[in-house]
């Protein structure tokens, strides 16, 4: 997970992650972020939300899922999509 971060990041010159919202309860849980960045070569601005879809069992991460839009994370883990 580390590597494929390193790899996304390079690509900007400077960012900005914040966490929105966790929703879910027990075993799974979503977190929704808000990106912003700045191309590293292109200088251009880029942004958006997505979500990760987090699945413990036992107190560890047992399934990790990404989602460019958080209402389909809502949507995966059978949450509504109305809390966004």
């Amino acid at each position: 997970m580390i590597r494929s971060y390193r790899i996304w990041l390079e690509a900007y010159e400077e960012f900005r992650i914040e966490l929105e919202e966790i929703a879910g309860s027990g075993d799974r849980l979503i977190s929704i972020h808000r990106f912003r960045g700045k191309g590293r070569h292109t200088g251009i601005e880029d942004g958006g939300r997505y979500a990760y879809l987090w699945t413990f069992r036992d107190g560890k991460v047992i399934h990790f899922g990404t989602y460019r839009n958080p209402a389909e994370a809502l949507e995966a883990a059978g949450l509504r999509e109305e809390r966004l």
